[in-house]
Formats: C-alpha cells, sequence, structure tokens
C-alpha cells in the first residue's frame, strides 16, 4: 500500500517533411482511471469482513461458485465476472 502512482505519456511522432500546420493525426484523448480504493482505518478494520462476506455474497448470487472451467474462454469470462465483483464490491465497503 504505497501512495506510488504511474506517469503515462503519449507521444506522436510526425516526419520533419510535413507542413507543420497540418497534422495527420488527431491527439488522443487520455484516459482517466478511476481513483484507488481508498484503505480503512485501523478503527474501521471491521470492513474487511464486511468486505469478505459481501463478496462471499454476490458471488453465491451470480452463481459463480458453481461455474466449470473447461477452456480458455469460460475461464476468461469467470475471470472477468470475479473481477468485476471484487472491485465493485470494494468500492462499495471502503470507498
Amino acid at each position: 500500500m504505497t501512495d506510488h502512482r504511474a506517469v503515462i505519456g503519449c507521444l506522436i511522432l510526425k516526419p520533419p517533411d510535413r507542413n507543420s500546420a497540418r497534422c495527420l493525426h488527431d491527439v488522443p484523448t487520455p484516459i482517466l482511471n478511476n481513483p484507488r480504493i481508498k484503505f480503512p482505518n485501523t478503527k474501521d478494520k471491521y470492513l474487511f469482513q464486511v468486505y469478505c462476506d459481501e463478496t462471499d455474497t454476490k458471488i453465491k448470487l451470480a452463481g459463480l461458485h458453481d461455474w466449470l472451467v473447461t477452456d480458455d474462454v469460460s475461464f476468461n469470462l469467470l475471470y472477468d465476472e470475479l473481477t468485476k465483483i471484487i472491485n465493485d464490491t470494494a468500492v462499495e465497503v471502503f470507498g
């Protein structure tokens, strides 16, 4: 748990023999990621158990605990569903 953040940039090279007033590429819009999940204070340690219980409940309601993984496609679908549940529950519980 650190406060280090990645610095990401985008560089578009333009050949020098082109007219400087004309650019062939549109400037891409930056991707703005959501802020990180807030880590609870020491007095809010109970939130870890709340998070665990909520995550387990959502996984059972979605039926993911009985999902049989047979190939890469089913693995990727399960992975995506679990990731969504884990992240959404973390935002709900921790903020």
